[in-house]
């Protein structure tokens, strides 16, 4: 494993199959098997995700998978998962780094 999850993207995924498994345990497994593949993707490609100027922070990327939102760093080594958060949220609301 080449990256690292913080505390509050871990919160974040637990919250998220939480939720998604109280209507399907089916489907729960699949979102995080979904979030295991692209924050492999991510190790391996930092590049893939993107800035967004609403964010707190400049060096922070975001990357989409199944409607949710990654926030990632990929200066730092290993590459660091900062949070996971549903699509609609309002990014300014959203801080990165706790």
């Amino acid at each position: 494993m080449n990256y690292l999850l913080t505390a509050p993207a871990a919160a974040d995924i637990d919250e998220i199959l939480d939720y998604i498994a109280a209507q399907s345990i089916q489907n729960a497994v699949l979102v995080a098997r979904r979030f295991e593949k692209a924050f492999e993707q991510l190790a391996a490609l930092p590049s893939l995700g993107h800035p967004r100027k609403e964010l707190d922070d400049p060096a922070v990327r975001i990357y989409s998978v199944s409607g949710y939102l990654i926030l990632y760093d990929p200066t730092l080594q290993p590459l660091h998962i900062l949070r996971v958060v549903r699509g609609a949220r309002d990014l300014k609301r959203v801080r990165s780094r706790s």
